[in-house]
């Protein structure tokens, strides 16, 4: 979410985290965001700003709707419109009827879902649009899998983000909601070139047995042919 603030495709609009897990997490990013940009994030050129004021105007909106429904500012928050700048961001008690979990955000925002099983976490995740990039972190090979085979996504890293696209070896690509088709590499290659169907036929063919009439040499072939088709 801090690169580009959090301004890419394949950003993480949501955070789904083990209800535990949020106060570590939020202490966690507040203790990387300093090691990144040091005590004055605000005048540290190396975090971006917003592309403009419509987009400002657009994730800060998200921050004070979301806020006013109930949301909890866990970190961050602070914005400055004659920057463009908006704070990296951590989101608790997010509303679904928000619009920030309804758009997708292209901003340095973080709304943090809990839950309490993987069971729940997969509902959620199938319970909104196929994304164009999933983001699976953990150790146990089986949890892993499990999600891996009862969700569905554009493309999937795991204990890792982004990296997926940058590797030439992979297809880049969204489904249903995120996307048609995929490129990159050989992919790309094969999404924007033509396979040209040709037919050559024979001078003796096969098909003239389907002209009419229908002799009774052809009623009877059809007739046995069926038997191995049935």
């Amino acid at each position: 979410k801090v690169l580009n603030a959090g301004q890419t495709c394949v950003a993480p609009d949501y955070l789904l985290i083990p209800n535990e897990l949020i106060k570590p997490f939020v202490e966690e990013a507040k203790t990387v965001i300093k090691e990144f940009y040091g005590n004055s994030l605000k005048e540290n050129s190396d975090f971006c700003r917003i592309v403009n004021d419509r987009n400002f105007n657009r994730v800060s909106g998200y921050i004070h709707e979301a806020v006013e429904k109930g949301a909890k500012i866990e970190m961050g928050g602070d914005t400055d419109a004659s920057q463009n700048y908006i704070e990296p961001t951590l989101l608790s008690n997010v509303p679904e009827n928000s619009n920030i979990m309804e758009d997708e955000i292209f901003g340095p925002v973080l709304p943090m879902i809990p839950y309490t099983n993987l069971d729940e976490a997969i509902e959620k995740i199938n319970s909104k649009p196929k994304p164009l990039a999933l983001y699976i972190f953990g150790k146990k090979d089986r949890s892993i899998k499990k999600i891996l085979k009862e969700t569905s996504s554009g493309g999937v890293a795991v204990n890792d983000v982004i990296l997926h696209l940058a590797n030439p070896n992979l297809p880049f690509g969204g489904i249903n909601h995120s996307g048609h088709g995929s490129y990159h590499g050989y992919f790309g290659f094969k999404a924007f070139s033509h396979e040209r169907s040709v037919l050559r036929q024979a001078a003796l063919s096969s098909i003239d047995l389907m002209y009419p009439p229908y002799t009774n040499f052809v009623k009877r072939l059809v007739s046995f042919t069926k038997k191995f088709l049935v």
